[in-house]
């Protein structure tokens, strides 16, 4: 979706009462499963279901992956990777009931797509709480600023990466803890989150793809295989160097060649996905401040965004 096409669409296009409490987004969710019950209106160089897969799993294996094995480490060698698995189950449920709610409300408003922020601003408008549903507006406010300091920080976190690396046999498991002790559990826990980092790019990929009634497969399939692969690297890695684990395992790696070109090719992967994390963010600021410029001054109030928002980072 371009800049363009997000300042067409008027903020304020929603009220309270086009939604009664008794509607909530839980009727219409059962129906979704059927193939006529959602349909893109208008939708133009949209996404296959493989290309919507690839940007899922670009979009969630980052740095974050390369972490695990120190979580594993502060959670232990059986709790690590079992707290790994709920938390995977846990990210892909609420995943699913956003992009369902999503489907939702574009079907009951007869819109081409809802991002994040206005997802949740329709759900508390159809809340039967009155006090929720007289500060919906505040609500998609709050998610925006989430999600911009949230996408921008994991672009912050890919330059420390890359400086980090252009700067620089399995042991006896029995000899590693099962359970470590609770006090590092924290410390796993925000790894561990920060390593499912992608919820904020599923409604910009379920928005752009051409039959959107397949993105529920594609978002449970896609899913499965990031927390298998980071159950299995956090275990892994963690079997691999035990107690002398860095904060990311690449920092283990010997100092030949071989190594240094792994390192080489994940920072050139993690620097093109700067872009994707990127485009959250950029497409929640940039339309607020180039709708307030004079037309001829858009394209320049837009470059200029932009580079601001990269120097921040």
């Amino acid at each position: 979706m371009s800049t363009q096409r997000l300042r067409n669409e008027d903020y304020h296009d929603y009220s309270s009462t086009d939604v009664s409490p008794e509607e909530s987004p839980s009727e219409g969710l059962s129906h979704l499963s059927s193939p006529g019950s959602y349909q893109r209106f208008g939708q133009s160089n949209s996404t296959t279901w493989f290309q919507t897969l690839i940007h899922l799993l670009k979009g969630n294996i980052g740095t974050g992956l390369l972490g695990l094995p120190l979580a594993v480490k502060n959670a232990g060698i059986v709790m690590g990777p079992v707290s790994l698995l709920v938390i995977g189950i846990i990210a892909v449920h609420c995943m699913g009931i956003l992009v369902k709610c999503a489907h939702h409300f574009c079907r009951r408003l007869n819109k081409s797509f809802v991002d994040y922020g206005e997802t949740v601003m329709y759900g508390l408008e159809s809340s039967p709480c009155s006090w929720l549903r007289n500060h919906a507006h505040w609500g998609r406010h709050v998610v925006d600023f989430f999600l911009i300091v949230t996408q921008l920080g994991f672009c912050c976190v890919y330059f420390v990466f890359l400086a980090e690396n252009f700067k620089q046999r399995i042991p006896d498991p029995s000899n590693l803890p099962l359970v470590a002790p609770w006090k590092t559990y924290p410390l796993f826990f925000g790894t561990a989150i920060f390593a499912f980092e992608g919820i904020g790019m599923v409604l910009p990929l379920e928005n752009k793809m051409k039959d959107p009634r397949k993105f529920p497969l594609i978002l449970y399939l896609g899913m499965a295989i990031v927390t298998i692969l980071y159950i299995s690297l956090g275990c892994l890695g963690y079997l691999q160097f035990g107690a002398n684990i860095q904060g990311s395992i690449t920092l283990n790696l010997p100092n030949c060649w071989l190594y240094q070109s792994v390192k080489l090719l994940y920072s050139i992967g993690i620097f093109f996905t700067y872009a994707l994390q990127f485009y959250v963010p950029a497409e929640i600021i940039i339309p607020f401040f180039v709708s307030r410029a004079p037309e001829h001054c858009e394209l320049a109030v837009d470059l200029f965004v932009r580079t601001v928002l990269v120097c921040l980072t």
